[in-house]
């Protein structure tokens, strides 16, 4: 047998070594023992290929006629150049002596040589009775040989920075330690390791491939989504091994973004905000937004101002739901939402760009322009570089049909009027909102990392799991820029230069909204007349003055079976108006449509529900905190999903509106 082996690499020295450099070489060699857990059988064939050198390069005429078979070789470069195995430097070995020639060839480098040699060994039957090395010993060697050499192999190519070339490698070595009776366990743990410590590299640099190469970006959105299984979420504090703790898992979620789209965020970050997270509803609120706009699809934002009222009332993002509702054709509640909100930079600088008006619209729609062209647009690998253009949203005729339908719906953005000291509060994220600046001296600056790692960092040290019930609210941290000082005669010019603009999206927003809220018929004055008194009509027992508890859990129990129906494997989505009003009734059909079209559903199973209170808040609403013991089962593509099922209980406050003689559902809100 050959092998691709120099005698003066052997012992270490170069071709024009001395006997004395020689003699003192063989001796370093022979103390120089391998670290690794080969047998000493390889480890004694070793030894003699060592000596053989030696005793080759001591003898001068063995070493001159050695030096002229290598300097033929050299000769022929084009022979090498074709087949290098064909004339290179090498030396006959026996088979037993396979081993101990692999594991020189590791020590002196030549991982690639190790990896053929070896692997081709392995592929054969090693109980080939016609060869004669097949012990076992000397199998668990040479595997054992081949892995390291991926190992050195993988990381090799991570110093370069070729992060998916270096996992082939890793995966293969490990490959090669399973595939053999599982040997070696703590060089398989090292493998693993040394590839959950890679994982967020190859994640990004998968990711950041053309949109064309859809199957290996599509295996860095599951990769990056099995790494949040792990962690138990965006700001989840398991351990993956990737040695990421929480704050620089965020920094690398808000660096892995840029190369994701809008679509891909909003997939993902719907998805991660149902564990709940906080940090997950966020970001998934910037996708929808930015798929509402770009898209001209204003159910989006509608689904965007379901998921900022979960965030609320104990974290202030009042502000992007003001931007959501007046994307939505609500200007009342828009500036409604504007008065609860606790930044005063930031309204003052609505309040100037308002100019003249008479409320604060055209400053919260310029405002509005500005977080999505510089914060919210710029987090999208495919909408970095598109124009925000709200005019040609509001024009748009099937946005305008959406919006005075959701108008016809009269659907509130009230949120549910509850006391901290009665039920439990939601965690309140600190998130960063786009700082207030002066119309033509200054442009809405971008998050940086660094500035958007520090509120969600602070976002995740607030936010407990929901398995270990009620947390306490933290008061928000974040720190904000103030405006620049930009003289008065730059603001007002500033306004009536954007004046134009705006005015083109509020008149197409005002065909939405004023003429159904304004136009009203005269009241003519009716003089009464005497009338005989009525005999009461009986009213159906389950409606009543108000909601007793027990028609509470009823109408509970109802909502259960429907919703079981609905996100079921047959999407009974029919039904479910007969127990939900909006906004519930269109964002559970959404979810349920949503989870169709990707191939997924859930298998709820109630073991329990528990009204705990019922609060009057209107005779035709209640509030009701009840306590919910269920087994949900999530399937994706039929294969059952451990880290997003749950049967932990947890409390919400269901929010019931008297339609006619039912009691519906209009607000859901998991408070622990």
């Amino acid at each position: 047998m050959r092998i691709p082996l120099d005698y003066y690499q052997v012992l270490g020295v170069p071709i024009q070594a001395t006997p004395e450099q020689i003699e003192q070489a063989f001796q370093d060699r022979l103390l120089q023992l391998p670290t690794q857990q080969h047998s000493p059988t390889t480890v004694a064939t070793r030894r003699e290929l060592i000596e053989q050198a030696y005793a080759v390069l001591r003898e001068p005429e063995q070493r001159h006629a050695y030096d002229r078979h290598c300097r033929a070789v050299d000769a022929e470069d084009l022979i090498v150049q074709l087949d290098p195995d064909a004339t290179a430097p090498y030396i006959e070995i026996s088979d037993e002596q396979f081993s101990g020639a692999l594991l020189l060839l590791y020590e002196l480098g030549n991982y690639a040589q190790v990896v053929k040699l070896g692997e081709v060994f392995l592929k054969k039957d090693v109980l080939d009775l016609n060869r004669p090395y097949t012990s076992s010993a000397a199998v668990a060697d040479i595997t054992l040989t081949v892995a390291l050499a991926y190992l050195e192999l993988g990381r090799e190519e991570w110093q370069r920075q070729s992060y998916q070339a270096a996992a082939s490698q890793l995966e293969a070595g490990l490959a090669v330690l399973q595939q053999r009776s599982n040997l070696f366990p703590e060089l398989q743990e090292q493998f693993q390791t040394e590839l959950n410590r890679l994982r967020p590299y190859l994640i990004l640099e998968l990711l950041a491939l053309p949109l064309a190469d859809s199957v290996n970006r599509q295996r860095g959105i599951l990769l990056l989504r099995q790494m949040l299984s792990e962690r138990g979420g965006v700001e989840g504090r398991r351990d993956d091994h990737s040695g990421l703790a929480v704050e620089d898992f965020l920094k690398f979620i808000l660096q892995l973004r840029s190369h994701l789209t809008v679509a891909e965020q909003q997939e993902l970050f719907e998805r991660e905000s149902r564990r709940p997270s906080a940090v997950a509803t966020y970001l998934a609120v910037h996708a929808l937004v930015a798929r509402g706009v770009h898209e001209l699809q204003p159910s989006y934002i509608r689904r965007a101002r379901d998921l900022l009222e979960q965030l609320l009332p104990n974290q202030d993002v009042y502000l992007e739901l003001a931007s959501c509702l007046l994307l939505l054709g609500q200007p009342t509640e828009a500036l409604a939402a504007l008065d609860n909100s606790q930044d005063q930079p930031t309204l003052d600088f609505i309040r100037r760009h308002a100019g003249e008006a008479g409320d604060l619209l055209p400053g919260l729609y310029y405002y509005t322009t500005q977080w999505l062209r510089e914060e919210i647009y710029p987090a999208f690998r495919d909408l970095g570089e598109t124009p925000v253009a709200l005019d040609a949203y509001f024009a748009d005729p099937n946005v305008q049909t959406y919006l005075e339908a959701l108008s016809d719906d009269s659907i509130a953005s009230e949120p549910p009027a509850t006391t901290a000291s009665a039920l439990p509060e939601v965690m309140r994220p600190t998130v960063a909102v786009p700082p207030p600046v002066s119309f033509t001296a200054e442009t809405l600056p971008l998050q940086d990392q660094t500035r958007l790692g520090q509120g969600f960092s602070a976002l995740a040290s607030t936010t407990s799991s929901t398995a270990t019930g009620t947390a306490t609210p933290q008061p928000s941290t974040r720190k904000r820029r103030r405006p620049g000082n930009s003289c008065s005669q730059k603001r007002q010019t500033g306004f009536w230069m954007g004046a134009g603009v705006v005015l083109v999206g509020l008149g197409a927003l005002a065909k939405v909204y004023w003429p159904a809220k304004t136009a009203e018929a005269p009241i003519s004055p009716v003089t009464p007349t005497p009338v005989a008194t009525p005999t009461p009509t009986p009213q159906p027992t389950t409606l009543g003055i108000t909601l007793t508890p027990e028609m509470a859990r009823d109408r509970l129990h109802t909502w259960q079976r429907m919703k079981a129906q609905a996100l079921g494997p047959a999407f009974e989505m029919d039904k479910l108006a007969t127990i939900l009003t909006e906004p519930e009734l269109s964002r559970w059909r959404s979810r349920a449509r949503g989870l169709q079209s990707e191939g997924s559903h859930w298998v709820y199973t109630l073991k329990n529900l528990e009204v705990k209170e019922v609060r009057l808040q209107r005779s035709d609403r209640v509030d009701v905190l009840a306590e919910v013991n269920e087994d949900a089962r999530f399937y994706e593509q039929g294969t059952l999903r451990n880290d997003i099922s749950y049967s932990n209980p947890y409390r919400v406050i269901y929010t019931f509106i008297r339609r006619g003689n039912q009691w519906l559902i209009q607000r859901m809100q998991v408070v622990s």
